[in-house]
């Protein structure tokens, strides 16, 4: 797999509509969107590093790369929301992450946390989306409501706001937190 950490590679202008070409086609293959280049960890940054190391793969050899960056990421906030959990509840959310290779009905595999399917490719996307299985995990195997807004003593719900996730109170007024406190 690609290190995010490396900058992106930048591509001459016929080299640059080879690449939107293919990544346009490999994921339309594997039912994707590509997202954009906001940040180097980023799904396309992701693909724009696939292409330049290893040219325009065939969305066949591509799949099981989307799924273990999928898995890795969403391992990666599930990890982070461990400590949380266990702190404010006393559980510990041991092996909910689950992977499945890809096969023809899901064509970049499946990634679950719980019983939630993890279906999104953007760092912020994977991350509500593990957000979401923590809480359903607590929720159906422990009847636990986590977290909880202290002001209305109510759950907060994952929601994506631009590029972080955000714990949204479903008590008056509507009001946010990060999921992480780093704000990523």
């Amino acid at each position: 797999m690609t290190d995010p950490a490396t900058p992106l590679p930048a591509f001459e202008p016929p080299a640059e509509r080879a690449f939107l070409d293919w990544a346009h086609e490999v994921c339309e293959r594997l039912w994707l969107e590509p997202g954009e280049d906001r940040t180097p960890d980023d799904f396309l940054g992701f693909l724009r590093r696939t292409y330049a190391d290893n040219g325009a793969l065939p969305a066949e050899l591509l799949a099981p790369l989307v799924q273990e960056r999928r898995t890795a990421e969403a391992g990666r906030f599930l990890a982070r929301l461990a400590g949380p959990v266990r702190r404010e509840t006393g559980f510990d959310l041991g092996d909910i992450l689950l992977s499945e290779p890809p096969d023809e009905f899901q064509p970049t595999g499946t990634t679950q946390i719980g019983n939630i399917t993890v279906l999104g490719v953007r760092s912020p996307d994977i991350a509500c989306e593990t957000a979401e299985g923590v809480q359903d995990y607590l929720m159906s195997r422990h009847r636990t409501v986590w977290p909880r807004c202290p002001a209305h003593r109510l759950g907060y719900h994952p929601v994506l706001t631009g590029t972080a996730p955000e714990w949204e109170c479903s008590g008056g007024g509507g009001h946010r937190v990060p999921v992480f406190a780093d704000g990523s």
